[in-house]
């Protein structure tokens, strides 16, 4: 199996990049959907190539939420490429939830 690697192509030196968003005081009703997305190309184009992004493999999401109703939210993050991923589940005993999509572009 060393032979093998004797061709492959080391992958770019590990960079990273923070992007913030903040929304405040912002009312989500019930039943309802709130999108809110994310813009990363500042960070394909920063200066300082340690913080030049090529190839998204890890995203960390910080959320803070407040609600009156325990088990009702549920939150969902979308990829460039459209694939869907339950980061908080709605408790299935509430009949009422709220649903928060981040899409990052």
């Amino acid at each position: 199996m060393t032979w093998y690697a004797k061709t492959w192509k080391n992958v770019p030196v590990m960079a990273t990049c923070e992007s913030a968003m903040s929304v405040s005081n912002k009312t989500i009703g019930p039943k309802s959907n709130e999108m809110f997305t994310m813009d990363l190309l500042e960070c394909e184009n920063n200066v300082d190539t340690k913080h030049q992004l090529k190839y998204t493999e890890q995203v960390q999401v910080f959320v803070t939420l407040s609600t009156t109703n325990r088990g009702e939210n549920e939150i969902y993050l979308f990829s460039p490429s459209n694939t869907k991923t339950q980061i908080l589940p709605v408790r299935i005993n509430k009949s009422l939830f709220r649903l928060l999509l981040i899409y990052l572009i």
